[in-house]
């Protein structure tokens, strides 16, 4: 994301470089240069901790482009989820966006999980859609190694909202963080037609670390 503001009439050229990676574009004019907006010029995959060198390394303008921030914020790291024709939603640990440091998308073929989730403040969440609203139970499919199980884990439905849902599971040991079992943890209520966010974070982690998720499913209840 670019905060800037521009007084031209038409587009200014822009090129973002994050890690190598070079992303152009094109920031339409703010109408002043005290009127700041932000564009969004594309996706960029992290593979790796640590520094990441972000230059702009050219803007083609004749008026002056007041650049205020780059951003680099946690998007989608596959698909958003889509509402299947039984009204059931599957969330897949692939279509998350990650928040926090260390819980990451494992993409390997062994694994394909949301993994090294070893600290309170990371979190996922994926945002949804819903055509009916009503009851939906909720399953896991979640691993856990040997002597990690017992961390406490939150899933909220629209946390901060008047009508937020949480449910809570205590993570069990399956055998092994890439070892899954599905596992229903409660029913939560979507009231409203229309986009929702579902976000995992746990409330506390027992050992070494919480739990490997693969998916979180709704299902809807009877109607």
């Amino acid at each position: 994301l670019v905060a800037y503001a521009s007084a031209a009439r038409g587009d200014v050229g822009i090129e973002v470089v994050v890690g190598g990676v070079a992303l152009p574009g094109n920031l339409a004019g703010t109408g002043g240069e005290e009127r700041y907006t932000t564009a969004r010029l594309g996706r960029v995959t992290v593979g790796a901790a640590g520094p990441l060198p972000v230059q702009v390394r050219r803007v083609m303008a004749t008026t002056p482009v007041h650049l205020k921030a780059v951003s680099l914020v946690p998007a989608c790291e596959g698909n958003p989820p889509l509402e299947g024709e039984d009204g059931a939603v599957l969330l897949y640990a692939g279509d998350a966006t990650v928040r926090g440091t260390m819980l990451r998308w494992e993409p390997a073929d062994n694994t394909r999980t949301l993994g090294y989730l070893t600290q309170r403040p990371d979190a996922a969440e994926w945002d949804f859609s819903v055509s009916r609203p009503g009851a939906f139970a909720v399953e896991v499919l979640q691993g856990c190694g040997p002597g990690q199980g017992g961390s406490v884990m939150d899933v909220w439905v629209d946390r901060g909202a008047a009508d937020e849902q949480l449910v809570t599971f205590t993570v069990e040991e399956t055998g092994g963080f890439q070892e899954f079992r599905p596992r229903p943890i409660g029913t939560v209520r979507v009231t409203r037609v229309g986009s929702h966010r579902l976000s995992v974070q746990p409330r506390s982690i027992a050992r070494a670390a919480a739990c490997d998720t693969r998916h979180i499913k709704l299902v809807p209840e009877s109607r």
